[in-house]
């Protein structure tokens, strides 16, 4: 049996601390659901690590009091670079409807050149999209981690 690794687990405690108390828009379910749901998605992608630490703390810069220094002092300089990549390129709140913001997050992810970060990204609007109450995705073909897979396979032929 395989077990979770000391930094995964690092990240999920900060991760947890951080987003204690919140909810997902719009819902009662646990903001740390969203975190991890991001994660597997990602995990569909990559069994990298630090991959898998950056994506469940990916919204911890923007959504909590979680500072650049806590997370280089947790999970290390390369996770937080990732995490802190992530949330550039994945902009802004997805509840900006404003066309110029959304414009802005496109460039700023298709100029990321980092395919860690984008595997981030995109685990992070498919949970939005594929997850949560009343979701048309949340059971669809597999779920949100399945059609991950599936379009980052897309992403990745040649």
């Amino acid at each position: 049996m395989e077990y979770l690794s000391s930094l995964f687990c690092q990240a999920t405690r900060l991760a947890a601390q951080a987003h204690d108390g919140a909810y997902y828009a719009g819902s009662r379910m646990p903001y740390l659901l969203h975190a991890l749901e991001t994660a597997q998605i990602v995990s569909s992608m990559t069994e990298d690590e630090d991959v898998l630490a950056a994506a469940v703390l990916h919204d911890a810069p923007e959504r909590t009091l979680t500072g650049e220094g806590e997370l280089r002092e947790t999970v290390g300089s390369h996770v937080t670079e990732l995490v802190l990549a992530a949330a550039a390129a994945g902009g802004a709140d997805p509840e900006d409807r404003d066309r110029a913001c959304q414009q802005a997050q496109v460039e700023a992810l298709l100029a990321e050149r980092r395919l860690e970060v984008k595997m981030i990204v995109l685990g992070d609007k498919l949970c939005g999209c594929c997850s949560g109450p009343g979701s048309a995705w949340a059971n669809r073909s597999g779920g949100a981690a399945a059609a991950g897979g599936r379009r980052w396979a897309g992403i990745t032929r040649p």
